[in-house]
């Protein structure tokens, strides 16, 4: 079950706490399973048997189960959830994966709505008091209020290809033409087609390295560009989209939620 960890400590360093629950989350992940029900039995009949527990895989399992076919699930992990993970650390209830969820995402925000499962907003996007920064390789600390304009316009200008590139974001291949011309544009080779500013430029730099995961000259202008089609180009609801709610509950109690309505057999490990 990977480390047991003191949960009387009264504060974590940064970097302790980025050691160990990486190794918490790893160790979790490839420990063999210790509570999976007994292995499938030789010669059992199933109708509907899915392969891997993500989301996915539960909502195929819930679907399968509840139009009145015997369904098994099988996920090779000793959890459900897939990209999702929500875990606990030092006596806290932390989010290891995928946890932002919002209305411009409608499959999932209705499965919440059907569970009736309570929301939770982060503090820092609901109701920001400052915004830091690095530009030049200096801290600056200010009031979004004294830079937002100029944020989203700088956002919107980034993303003004977008438009023609996704008229239908739901199906990114529909102006594959369009998508084509940017295919193999970076974020760093789209800034650098803006006229910004230098503390601009480090602000879009960071925010759209942080949606990617990734160095800037490695991270994709297309999605980037798909993100904020899906949320009808405007960087405020992409800010709330992103980084505002979650589910108060945890994205386990939607999965638990989903496989107590549908009741398919799950086998873990």
């Amino acid at each position: 079950m990977g480390k047991r960890f003191n949960t009387k400590a009264i504060q974590v360093g940064r970097r302790d706490f980025v050691k160990t629950a990486s190794a918490a989350a790893i160790a979790s992940t490839v420990a063999p399973q210790v509570a999976a029900k007994e292995k499938i039995r030789s010669g059992h009949d199933y109708d509907v048997v899915v392969i891997g527990g993500g989301f996915a895989g539960v909502t195929a399992a819930r679907e399968a189960s509840n139009a009145g076919l015997k369904t098994i699930l099988l996920e090779a992990r000793n959890r459900l959830g897939g990209r999702t993970f929500f875990s606990k650390f030092a006596g806290h209830d932390v989010e290891l994966g995928g946890a932002w969820i919002h209305w411009t995402q409608p499959h999932v925000w209705s499965e919440v709505n059907h569970y009736r499962l309570p929301l939770k907003e982060e503090p820092g996007t609901a109701a920001p008091e400052s915004m830091v920064f690095v530009s030049r390789g200096k801290p600056v600390t200010v009031h979004p209020d004294e830079m937002w304009d100029e944020i989203e316009k700088a956002c919107s200008d980034f993303c003004a290809p977008a438009r023609a590139m996704y008229p239908r974001p739901f199906d990114p291949y529909f102006a594959k033409a369009e998508v084509a011309k940017y295919d193999e544009m970076s974020i760093a080779d789209r800034l650098a087609q803006l006229d910004l500013s230098p503390a601009m430029g480090d602000i879009m730099n960071g925010f759209w390295s942080t949606c990617t995961h990734n160095h800037p000259h490695e991270g994709g202008f297309t999605e980037m560009a798909r993100w904020y089609a899906l949320v009808g180009h405007d960087f405020a609801t992409l800010n709330d989209a992103i980084a505002r709610y979650k589910i108060k509950t945890g994205t386990i109690s939607l999965i638990d939620a989903m496989i107590a309505d549908g009741g398919p057999e799950v086998v873990l490990g």
